[in-house]
């Protein structure tokens, strides 16, 4: 028998968060199926409340590790314990978006105010323990500018090093991590699920009332996602001229929230209709009423909303993009953000044409092949664990 301990701690609404709870689901799925889950013991470590960045993130994990027996650990972000904790560990990296784009990565002030003073002192202190342990990915930047742009390079760097297996969504990621990390790191494509969102949608009574055909995002409001340009070509549409309206999911759309913050600032507010976070049912029936979904994101290791949409027949505009050719092809309407004209006559031309003729052969992504996967990954790194660092 097989124990493995997953790290469910992370639940955001994000797409960390979504992975969570999707892996999380078909593992035990597959486990309770005889002959693909034969011989493998899931536990999950459920959030906790313990402050992140830290120390006692990883001793807690250790702890419930070796309470629970377990013969692997499966973390589900880059944050994995220091030093190696003797446990086999299977990593799952999402992106290199911060090594990529050192500006995303938190400033000391403005991580106190997200996380709180407490997270701050204890990833400055974790820091300090990652210095002595391992010199930071190559791509990482000499002289970072916050504690939250060391700690990244290092952990990048020190997971490369410790992890049994890094999984990532696509080639593009993996390709990005070998540049940016590590060449020869022991990195796994397998990708996330899309299939999802295909229980029952919503019933009407529970869909914000606004009518089909609307043009939809769906995420954070963060510098990569480019809210500024979907609403600026948004702004260019003969959909807003004929009323379409402009719809933003996400808890970044909530009363108060970054992404609102944008979009009352910009021309096109009183087109605009913010949703905040709405759960899986609203969100299904959102994409199936939906003209177009658009996702001009700079940077993406996955991208659940363009498979989610596609996934139920909804046209995708999106940002041509590495990830994005290698996921979406021909099936999006893929396009330069910067070229604002051009973007909004595909968003046109999706609410008005529906989705390209290969759109029709994009299948939904099963989770239950990425579990699979993972527990194949699990007795591998019991059966390789003797012989490691031989």
């Amino acid at each position: 028998m097989v124990g493995v301990l997953t790290d469910g701690r992370i639940d955001a609404p994000d797409g960390i968060g979504r992975y969570t709870r999707c892996t999380i689901a078909a593992l035990r799925s597959v486990v309770g199926i005889p002959v693909p889950g034969d011989g493998i013991r899931l536990d999950v470590l459920a959030p906790t409340g313990t402050p992140r960045y830290g120390s006692a993130e990883a001793d807690e994990l250790l702890d419930t590790a070796r309470r629970v027996g377990a013969d692997v650990i499966h973390l589900f972000d880059y944050r994995i314990p220091w030093p190696d904790p003797g446990i086999p560990l299977v990593v799952t990296v999402h992106d290199v978006v911060r090594l990529r784009d050192p500006g995303l990565c938190y400033p000391d002030a403005a991580f106190a105010a997200r996380f709180g003073a407490d997270d701050l002192a204890a990833m400055r202190r974790a820091v300090a323990e990652l210095r002595a342990l391992t010199p930071p990915a190559p791509a990482a930047r000499a002289h970072p500018a916050s504690v939250h742009e060391e700690y990244y390079g290092l952990m990048m760097a020190h997971l490369a090093a410790t992890a049994h297996r890094i999984v990532v969504p696509t080639e593009t990621v993996a390709g990005q991590f070998r540049a940016a990390v590590r060449a020869d790191a022991p990195v796994l494509v397998s990708s996330w699920g899309s299939d999802h969102l295909l229980g029952a949608p919503a019933p009407p009574e529970r869909v914000p009332q606004v009518p089909d055909g609307f043009v939809l995002y769906v995420g954070l409001a963060r510098a990569h996602k480019r809210i500024g340009a979907v609403l600026d070509a948004y702004a260019r549409t003969a959909s807003r001229r004929r009323g379409v309206p402009l719809v933003l999911v996400g808890n970044d759309f909530a009363p108060g929230g970054p992404g609102a913050a944008l979009v009352a600032g910009h021309p096109v507010a009183a087109e605009a209709v913010l949703l905040g976070a709405v759960d899986d049912s609203v969100l299904q029936s959102l994409y199936l009423r939906a003209g177009a979904l658009v996702s001009l994101s700079a940077s993406e290791g996955f991208g659940f909303p363009p498979l989610e949409a596609l996934a139920v027949g909804t046209a995708v505009v999106a940002a041509d993009i590495p990830t994005y050719r290698e996921l979406l092809g021909t099936a999006a309407r893929l396009v330069d953000p910067d070229d604002l004209a051009g973007t909004a006559r595909a968003i046109d031309e999706s609410v008005t044409a529906g989705p390209p003729p290969a759109a029709r052969e994009v299948a939904p992504r099963p989770w239950a092949t990425h579990a699979r996967t993972l527990l194949d990954l699990y007795r591998e790194a019991v059966r390789d664990r003797p012989t490691r660092g031989s």
